[in-house]
């Protein structure tokens, strides 16, 4: 879980500055 959830912060930010 804690992987998947370090992952997800860096993707959403990521998208959301690429959007």
């Amino acid at each position: 879980v804690g992987s998947m959830l370090a992952l997800d912060r860096p993707f959403v930010a990521n998208a959301l500055e690429s959007n």
